[in-house]
């Protein structure tokens, strides 16, 4: 009877094996057979679930289409379905597939349920084999070395070199750190301990002695072979690191998912064969994850260390690695600049930059030196050859061109009865007309005059006299200069011409002697000014335009408002900032002035009548008309 029952047990294993590992064609072969017993399995559905448990969702189907159905209360995840028209078996084999089930059959009945997790065997632990060699011939010794037990790397050592090395009691099961490649034995010992924080001690007898380095704690020592429990456990699961070398070169092809930095530093220097010292331990808790296809070791250093404590330093064919104020570690270098002033390099510096270095500035060299760990060196360095590129001169010329223009005319007849007889003045009818009679002139004229006609007009007293004015002014003055000026790009050229005129300050200061007062006058000659003067700054862009700001002032003087008093100032202003092209001149305008004059004098009422008004007024008519014109054009050199 028992062996029917264990005959049965095997026979629905099997069975049940079979189905879970059917695919999905096998599956809707044993659905269209089974649905020729349970026709519900040949129903149409027409469904529209949201937010149901995927339990209730398949027990109401085999409810509503009397099935005979198993499902696994686990199934509870929700779930959000539309169906219309669907055979139910096609619904199962639906659910089968995007919710990754399984389904087994039992006679008529359907089993749903979660999919078995097979958990992993574990692997033998297998003891780490220490990676060394010795070559007697010229003791030479090559470590390979990554957080393996001392005792076990002296016993190593022991047996390929054939020296004693004797081990402190504290120190047997402390875990060491060493890549070093074919170098002298006492040199490569001496360099493990020092990364390691030992001491070795090398009697006459050539045993050496290793211990402790009381100086520095042992942040590793394990005296019962335990990790400290406050300690997180390291990643040990190096199958989550992959380091490949690149043909031809020492670069590398690595991927890394949350591996400690130290594994990664370790596989990475075996595959490019670059060696290192470690001069303190890196944290194990320190991981990091990426995926890069061509780097180099130090490269590689750069990146997975770069905001931690540590910091790495290239010596000769070795690499430092450790702490930032671990001594060794720290360098001091000058750094000279090529095309920059030192005194504005030295403010454009990030603050967070120099956190961590010592600057110091050396005009006289056009340079600074540094001073700190080597990753921030570089980092500098790096930033300051960015910025120490060839600034460009922008010559500038310009033309100025100032035009005047003024039309003068004044005309009239003056005539009247003076203290004296006048003296006559003929001067001159062409080309200005400019004549003064007396009385003897007029009366002479007035003679002329009476014997042609039945009127006589008479004769003028001694003291009359006549003036005849009729004269007009045409000016053109057009004046130009064309001063070139340079400057850096950035910085502010300017230049001015004008002139300069003086007038006197007079002080009085009261001087008070007993009874009388005495006022002591003094002074001196104030000079004043009238420029045009020109400021421009120009910015140079990648592509060669330049954008300049411009300012322009004109002042001119006016008349004096009295003797000894200063003259008046007139001033024009006016700011731009256009964009042009390298070599493109622009021409700025708009500093123009227009003065108009229309004026006269006369007798009333006869002034007004036509023709007669010549005889009995004086006009004078005056229009005047200033421009300036200034033309720019920017050049653009690198030296």
């Amino acid at each position: 009877m028992k062996k029917k029952y264990i005959l049965i047990l095997i026979n629905l294993f099997v069975f049940n094996l079979m189905f879970s590992q059917m695919t999905e064609q096998e599956l809707k072969n044993k659905l269209d057979e089974l649905s020729k017993t349970q026709k519900g399995l040949n129903e149409l559905i027409q469904t529209n679930v949201s937010q149901i448990s995927l339990y209730d969702f398949i027990t109401s189907i085999s409810v509503e289409h009397e099935l005979n159905v198993s499902v696994e209360a686990s199934l509870d995840q929700k779930i959000i379905n539309n169906f219309h028209n669907i055979l139910v078996k096609d619904v199962f084999i639906f659910l089968v597939r995007k919710y990754n089930l399984e389904i087994d059959f039992l006679n008529n009945i359907i089993l749903f349920k979660k999919p078995k997790i097979i958990e992993p065997i574990a692997k033998k632990y297998v003891p780490k084999k220490i990676d060394l060699s010795y070559n007697k011939a010229n003791d030479f010794l090559s470590v390979k070395l990554n957080k393996d037990t001392l005792l076990y790397v002296a016993k190593a050592i022991i047996d390929k070199s054939g020296k004693n090395i004797i081990l402190s009691p504290d120190v047997k099961n402390i875990k060491v750190t060493s890549y070093i490649l074919n170098r002298p034995f006492d040199q490569v010992i001496d360099m493990m301990a020092k990364s390691n924080k030992l001491k070795i001690n090398k009697d006459d007898n050539g045993f050496y002695f290793v211990e402790a380095d009381h100086t520095k704690p042992i942040e590793n020592n394990t005296n019962s072979g335990k990790r400290n429990s406050s300690r997180k456990p390291r990643n040990k699961n190096i199958s989550d690191l992959k380091v490949d070398g690149i043909a031809g070169t020492k670069n590398l092809k690595i991927v890394a998912d949350n591996v400690s930095v130290m594994d990664i530093i370790y596989e990475a220097s075996a595959k490019s064969e670059e060696q290192f010292f470690l001069y303190t331990p890196i944290d194990e808790n320190l991981t990091s994850t990426f995926f890069i296809d061509n780097i180099s070791f130090e490269e590689l250093l750069d990146h997975l260390l770069k905001g931690s404590k540590y910091t790495f330093k290239k010596e000769k064919d070795f690499f430092l690695i450790g702490e930032k104020d671990t001594e060794g570690l720290r360098t001091t270098e000058l750094i000279q600049l090529e095309n920059r002033r030192i005194e504005t390099v030295i403010e454009a510096i990030p603050k967070r930059m120099t956190g961590e270095l010592e600057l110091k500035e050396f005009v006289e060299l056009n340079g600074f030196v540094a001073s700190g760990h080597y990753s921030a060196i570089e980092e500098l360095k790096d930033f300051v050859h960015q910025i120490d590129v060839n600034v460009p001169l922008i010559q500038i010329e310009v033309l100025i061109v100032q035009y005047d223009k003024s039309y003068d005319i004044q005309t009239g007849l003056q005539a009247g009865v003076g203290d004296a007889p006048a003296q006559s003045s003929l001067g001159s009818l062409f080309p200005t007309s400019d004549v003064t009679l007396n009385s003897s002139q007029v009366n002479d004229l007035i003679g002329a005059f009476n014997g042609l006609g039945i009127f006589n007009i008479g004769k003028v007293t001694n003291n009359f006299f006549l003036s005849l004015k009729a004269l007009e002014n045409n000016s053109i003055i057009k004046l130009e200069s064309t001063p070139k000026i340079s400057t850096l790009n950035g910085h502010e050229a300017s230049f001015s011409i004008g002139a300069t005129d003086y007038y006197f300050e007079q002080t009085n200061r009261l001087i008070s002697q007993g009874v009388n007062d005495n006022i002591l006058q003094s002074g001196q000659w104030r000079p004043t000014e009238a420029n045009l003067s020109l400021r421009i700054k120009p910015f140079v862009s990648k592509d060669e335009d330049v954008t300049l700001e411009i300012s322009v002032e004109k002042s001119a003087f006016t008349g004096r408002s009295g003797e000894g008093a200063p003259p008046g100032k007139t001033t024009q202003r006016f700011e731009s900032l256009v964009r042009v092209k390298n070599s493109e001149m622009i021409l700025l305008g708009g500093l123009d002035e227009m003065e108009k004059e229309n004026s006269g004098t006369g007798t009333p009422f006869l002034s007004r009548i036509p023709v007669i008004k010549w005889l009995f007024s004086g006009r004078k008519k005056k229009k005047s008309k200033s421009k300036l014109h200034i033309f720019i054009k920017p050049t653009v050199y690198y030296q």
